[in-house]
């Protein structure tokens, strides 16, 4: 009884006992007899969670040159780093951590894998296949402004050359700054949009209904060769879908995206394009190891 009462106060003090961990990620697995593997691999100095509170993902914007010499250092006698393949998209390395046994056998119990787009294979595939990656849309709309407000094709090709890159970024912190960011700008610029469904006014079903029937007229007068007829009763269906809920919510949103469009949004669009640079990173660490390995995780932390 004794003993049994010995073992939950132990239990329940372990329980307690907060674990700090500024070295994390151990190698650990059960203890190998021969005792030469490495303990843990160290967090990346210069790097962030990939997500608030995600230890297991990191971004950087360090090279890959730098991040291997510092991991480099880490490696016991059974460890070793191995490039990615280079027929893919990414370009980067895996640290592998293994344990050893007297036997002479390895077991690996963690991978860190580094990861960065590879532009260049990134270009070559869109040129095999006759196509390119789309610009960021502020870019876009800093191209739609040349000729405009005294904005010239010299203003855009400098804002192009500093920061086309973009469009190559795989990873972003917080993770859903670009759309963030994005929407941000587009709603000072153009004004925000509905936060709601458009509210269906009286008759709206019945006369949505009633053009479901003048749609195929004009399918018909179409393929007739009727243009006049087809024209006159595709106007009249305009005309009546403004005045419904939905059209006049769209005839809102169409009439602030004209007023936007009608107005200088050069410094905003520069401004959109310098926040997402600073939230763009190139490159992401992934630990990822056994059920073993990360329940030593817990156990092999090292104070500071």
């Amino acid at each position: 009884m004794k003993a049994t009462t010995l073992v939950l106060a132990l239990a329940a003090l372990l329980a307690a006992t907060p674990f700090v961990t500024c070295r994390a990620f151990a190698d650990g697995g059960d203890e190998p007899p021969d005792g030469t593997e490495v303990k843990s691999a160290p967090l990346y100095p210069s790097s962030i969670e990939a997500e608030a509170g995600d230890r297991m993902n990191r971004l950087t914007n360090d090279g890959l040159d730098k991040l291997e010499a510092f991991y480099r250092k880490t490696l016991g006698p059974n460890d070793g780093i191995e490039p990615l393949p280079a027929d893919g998209m990414e370009r980067g390395f895996t640290v592998k951590y293994r344990v050893s046994f007297r036997n002479g056998s390895t077991e690996e119990q963690a991978v860190l894998m580094i990861t960065k787009p590879d532009t260049l294979a990134m270009k070559a595939a869109m040129v095999k296949y006759g196509g390119q990656y789309p610009q960021p849309l502020p870019l876009t709309n800093l191209q739609n402004l040349v000729g405009r407000f005294n904005h010239t094709q010299a203003e855009y090709d400098k804002a192009c050359a500093a920061y086309q890159w973009l469009k190559y970024v795989s990873y972003w912190y917080p993770p859903d700054a670009t759309g963030e960011v994005l929407m941000r700008y587009q709603e000072k610029v153009f004004g925000p949009m509905p936060k709601t469904a458009p509210k269906a006014k009286a008759g709206d079903k019945e006369k949505l209904k009633g053009m479901e029937g003048q749609a195929q007229q004009v399918k018909a007068m179409r393929d007739a060769g009727d243009l006049a007829g087809m024209m006159a009763l595709a106007q009249q269906m305009q005309e009546e879908v403004g005045q419904t809920g939905v059209g006049q919510q769209s005839q809102q949103i169409a009439s602030k995206q004209l007023e936007g469009m009608m107005k200088d949004s050069w410094n905003d669009w520069l401004a959109c394009l310098k926040e997402l640079a600073a939230t763009a990173y190139w490159v992401k660490l992934s630990y990822t190891g056994s059920t073993t390995w990360y329940r030593q995780t817990e156990l092999w932390v090292e104070t500071p």
